[in-house]
């Protein structure tokens, strides 16, 4: 059988996140099939300042209404966002969660927020 892939998603929507916001949250995504996950992370604006969190859940259920418990993601270190634009990349191996956001908080600046996300499924 051949893998399957999680296309290129674009988690806060084709247009991005608007960084003037004290607090950005993404679309929920289900990865609950994907064994390996990408995000590449870019931005560009006027000082933009704040950081990312990348959040999973396993008891969120948008058929019943029940926005679950989020927990966010340890990378030994803050995913910052500062300067006039700048990226970095985000990759998770084996991912034992059924969904994941991503959530913008500010510090300072304005701009454009983008986070692609994409997957892997190993074996067939």
């Amino acid at each position: 059988m051949a893998k399957t892939n999680l296309v290129n998603f674009p988690m806060f929507g084709a247009s991005g996140a608007d960084l003037s916001q004290s607090t950005v949250t993404s679309t929920v995504t289900d990865v609950r099939y994907e064994d390996n996950l990408g995000i590449l992370v870019s931005w560009t604006g006027s000082s933009p300042s704040g950081s990312l969190q990348i959040q999973v859940s396993n008891d969120y259920n948008a058929l019943t209404g029940s926005a679950g418990t989020w927990i966010a993601l340890s990378f030994g270190s803050a995913l910052s966002i500062s300067g006039n634009s700048g990226s970095f990349d985000v990759s998770i191996a084996q991912l034992p969660y059924a969904y994941i956001r991503a959530v913008y908080t500010k510090v300072s600046g304005s701009g454009t927020l983008f986070a692609n996300l994409t997957g892997k499924r190993l074996g067939g």
